[in-house]
Protein backbone atom coordinates (compact mmCIF):
# COMPACT_ATOMS: atom_id res chain seq x y z
CA UNK A 1 0.00 0.00 0.00
CA UNK A 2 1.21 3.41 0.28
CA UNK A 3 1.10 4.08 3.90
CA UNK A 4 4.42 4.32 5.66
CA UNK A 5 6.38 4.21 8.79
CA UNK A 6 8.10 7.56 9.82
CA UNK A 7 11.05 5.55 12.03
CA UNK A 8 11.15 2.69 8.86
CA UNK A 9 12.34 5.63 6.31
CA UNK A 10 14.12 7.82 9.36
CA UNK A 11 16.54 4.28 9.44
CA UNK A 12 16.35 4.43 5.44
CA UNK A 13 17.52 7.64 5.10
CA UNK A 14 20.12 6.98 7.44
CA UNK A 15 21.58 4.43 5.43
CA UNK A 16 21.04 5.77 2.36
CA UNK A 17 22.86 9.33 2.73
CA UNK A 18 26.01 7.41 3.92
CA UNK A 19 25.52 5.14 0.79
CA UNK A 20 25.31 8.49 -1.25
CA UNK A 21 27.79 10.19 0.51
CA UNK A 22 30.05 6.74 -0.17
CA UNK A 23 28.77 7.21 -4.07
CA UNK A 24 29.99 10.56 -4.16
CA UNK A 25 33.04 10.23 -2.90
CA UNK A 26 34.00 7.51 -5.13
CA UNK A 27 32.41 9.95 -8.09
CA UNK A 28 34.82 12.37 -7.10
CA UNK A 29 38.20 10.07 -6.93
CA UNK A 30 37.45 9.02 -10.58
CA UNK A 31 36.26 12.29 -12.12
CA UNK A 32 39.44 14.81 -10.45
CA UNK A 33 42.22 12.99 -11.63
CA UNK A 34 40.76 12.72 -15.43
CA UNK A 35 39.78 17.08 -15.02
CA UNK A 36 42.91 17.66 -13.70
CA UNK A 37 44.75 15.75 -16.19
CA UNK A 38 42.26 17.45 -19.10
CA UNK A 39 42.90 20.81 -18.32
CA UNK A 40 46.87 20.66 -17.67
CA UNK A 41 47.14 18.27 -20.37
CA UNK A 42 44.55 17.99 -23.00
CA UNK A 43 41.68 15.76 -23.92
CA UNK A 44 44.70 13.35 -25.46
CA UNK A 45 46.37 12.37 -22.04
CA UNK A 46 42.92 12.22 -20.50
CA UNK A 47 42.46 9.11 -22.96
CA UNK A 48 45.61 7.53 -22.10
CA UNK A 49 45.27 7.76 -18.52
CA UNK A 50 41.60 6.07 -18.73
CA UNK A 51 43.62 2.81 -20.62
CA UNK A 52 45.61 2.52 -17.93
CA UNK A 53 43.26 3.37 -15.56
CA UNK A 54 40.71 0.80 -17.15
CA UNK A 55 43.46 -1.72 -17.14
CA UNK A 56 43.84 -1.47 -13.20
CA UNK A 57 40.51 -1.75 -12.80
CA UNK A 58 39.77 -4.64 -14.55
CA UNK A 59 43.28 -6.65 -13.14
CA UNK A 60 41.76 -5.47 -9.96
CA UNK A 61 38.10 -7.18 -10.83
CA UNK A 62 39.81 -10.46 -11.80
CA UNK A 63 42.43 -10.94 -8.70
CA UNK A 64 41.18 -8.91 -5.65
CA UNK A 65 37.34 -8.27 -5.98
CA UNK A 66 36.57 -12.11 -5.36
CA UNK A 67 38.71 -12.53 -2.52
CA UNK A 68 37.13 -9.47 -1.33
CA UNK A 69 33.76 -11.46 -1.43
CA UNK A 70 35.24 -14.28 -0.06
CA UNK A 71 36.60 -12.34 2.73
CA UNK A 72 33.47 -11.12 3.88
CA UNK A 73 31.74 -14.31 3.73
CA UNK A 74 34.71 -15.32 5.87
CA UNK A 75 34.99 -12.78 8.75
CA UNK A 76 30.84 -12.81 9.05
CA UNK A 77 32.12 -16.31 10.87
CA UNK A 78 33.72 -14.67 13.77
CA UNK A 79 30.85 -13.52 15.40
CA UNK A 80 31.73 -11.26 17.66
CA UNK A 81 35.32 -13.04 18.37
CA UNK A 82 37.67 -10.65 17.71
CA UNK A 83 40.51 -12.46 18.33
CA UNK A 84 39.03 -14.61 15.56
CA UNK A 85 38.39 -11.65 13.15
CA UNK A 86 41.90 -10.43 13.56
CA UNK A 87 43.20 -13.52 12.71
CA UNK A 88 41.22 -14.30 9.40
CA UNK A 89 41.50 -10.53 8.10
CA UNK A 90 45.64 -11.16 8.73
CA UNK A 91 45.36 -14.63 6.66
CA UNK A 92 42.78 -12.79 3.70
CA UNK A 93 45.12 -9.95 3.52
CA UNK A 94 48.29 -12.72 3.06
CA UNK A 95 46.04 -14.26 0.33
CA UNK A 96 45.12 -11.12 -0.87
CA UNK A 97 48.64 -9.61 -1.48
CA UNK A 98 49.88 -13.18 -2.56
CA UNK A 99 47.62 -13.10 -5.35
CA UNK A 100 47.55 -9.55 -6.13
CA UNK A 101 50.99 -8.30 -5.92
CA UNK A 102 52.65 -10.61 -8.57
CA UNK A 103 49.49 -9.66 -10.83
CA UNK A 104 49.89 -5.99 -11.00
CA UNK A 105 53.47 -6.46 -11.25
CA UNK A 106 53.24 -8.89 -14.08
CA UNK A 107 50.85 -7.27 -15.80
CA UNK A 108 53.01 -3.42 -15.52
CA UNK A 109 55.65 -5.90 -16.35
CA UNK A 110 54.21 -6.98 -19.64
CA UNK A 111 52.47 -3.68 -20.73
CA UNK A 112 54.80 -2.30 -23.41
CA UNK A 113 54.17 -5.50 -25.48
CA UNK A 114 50.88 -6.11 -24.22
CA UNK A 115 49.09 -2.44 -24.93
CA UNK A 116 50.24 -2.05 -28.87
CA UNK A 117 49.46 -5.72 -29.17
CA UNK A 118 46.10 -5.34 -28.00
CA UNK A 119 45.23 -1.74 -28.98
CA UNK A 120 47.74 -0.77 -31.58
CA UNK A 121 50.77 1.18 -31.74
CA UNK A 122 48.82 4.35 -31.64
CA UNK A 123 48.56 3.49 -27.50
CA UNK A 124 51.85 2.99 -27.12
CA UNK A 125 52.34 6.20 -25.12
CA UNK A 126 49.83 4.39 -22.81
CA UNK A 127 52.07 2.44 -21.42
CA UNK A 128 53.80 4.56 -18.97
CA UNK A 129 50.66 5.96 -17.48
CA UNK A 130 49.68 2.14 -17.20
CA UNK A 131 52.43 1.06 -15.27
CA UNK A 132 51.97 3.85 -12.78
CA UNK A 133 48.62 2.68 -12.45
CA UNK A 134 49.16 -0.79 -11.82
Amino acid sequence: GLATNRAAMGDIWRFGRALLASRLVQYADRLVPRLAIGVALGAAAVGLFQLGWRSYELIQKVLVTPLTSLSMATTARADGDLALLRQLLTGAMRVSALVAYPGFVGAAAIAPTAIPFAFGPQWAPAVLPTQILL
